[in-house]
């Protein structure tokens, strides 16, 4: 599912000494591509200029304001659209897509969860498959499974 964003009015205070896009300190929308402080930044809006359209590569977008609550403005409005994304016949979420060719060790791999039953190996570990799947240590919403490549 793709989330498109568009804003049509867009008035929040804005800082009174110019700086570089992004440098709100009193209020500001902050826009991610996913979970507020998990999924990567898009940009911090203030002021009066209207942010460009953008699109999730996630299938969320998240909005989180913040404000100062000194000085009101007429704050802002916005417009969403799903669309949902066709899917090759294909495509098969538990196909190994790299680790289990050996080129990325198990040392590579690190992890803020568990292997289901602790008796598979890093490189057979896939994020979204009932019978093999990476289960919550704690829940939480920033899990991750990491891999660093060597360069």
């Amino acid at each position: 599912m793709d989330v498109t964003l568009t804003f049509l009015t867009f008035d929040l205070e804005n800082d009174p000494l110019p700086g570089g896009e992004g440098d709100c300190k009193y209020d500001w929308l902050e826009v991610w591509d996913g979970l507020p402080q998990v999924g990567p930044l898009i940009g911090r809006y203030c002021g009066t200029k209207i942010p460009p359209e953008m699109t999730s590569s996630t299938g969320i977008l998240s909005l989180s304001f913040h404000t100062d609550m000194a000085v009101a403005k007429d704050g802002f409005s916005a417009r969403y659209n799903m669309t949902h994304k066709e899917v090759s016949d294909t495509f098969h979420c538990s196909n190994a897509l790299g680790l289990e060719s050996g080129k990325i060790s198990d040392d590579q791999i690190t992890a803020s969860s568990s292997f289901y039953d602790n008796t598979w190996l890093p490189r057979q570990a896939r994020l979204n498959n009932g019978n093999n799947a990476w289960t919550p240590n704690d829940d939480s919403n920033k899990e991750f499974i990491q891999v660093r490549l060597r360069v």
